[in-house]
């Protein structure tokens, strides 16, 4: 096995690292399955992952989406990249917070955006 591959992911053709220890991984194709609602799974790693970031960040939290389509995997994906940019979200995630305190915060930006539409 290279050591570019973690999880079966081969990171020279997926390498989604974002940044400040944070990556969203996927195949080429969105992971698109048999469920009714999207889910969006939040993982924190006990030992750092180098997903070759931009950064050169070594990664600490994984944000991995499943969908029921395509549409609704660039519609989350978009979302999601709207939401890593709000820097009390991003001090969450640093201090591994607690998931209610997680899904608060994702509240309240869904709320935001929503008011600005």
């Amino acid at each position: 096995m290279s050591d570019h591959r973690v999880i079966g992911i081969d990171l020279s053709l997926t390498s989604t690292g974002i940044g400040g220890g944070i990556a969203v991984p996927h195949p080429r194709d969105p992971l698109v399955v048999r469920v009714k609602e999207p889910v969006v799974l939040v993982s924190f790693l006990e030992d750092p992952v180098d997903f070759r970031a931009v950064d050169g960040a070594p990664v600490r939290v994984l944000f991995t989406i499943l969908s029921p389509s395509v549409r609704v995997h660039l519609q989350i994906l978009s979302r999601l990249s709207y939401a890593l940019h709000d820097r009390a979200l991003l001090k969450l995630l640093k201090k591994l917070c607690a998931p209610e305190a997680l899904l608060a915060r994702l509240g309240e930006l869904e709320s935001h955006e929503a008011a600005a539409s």
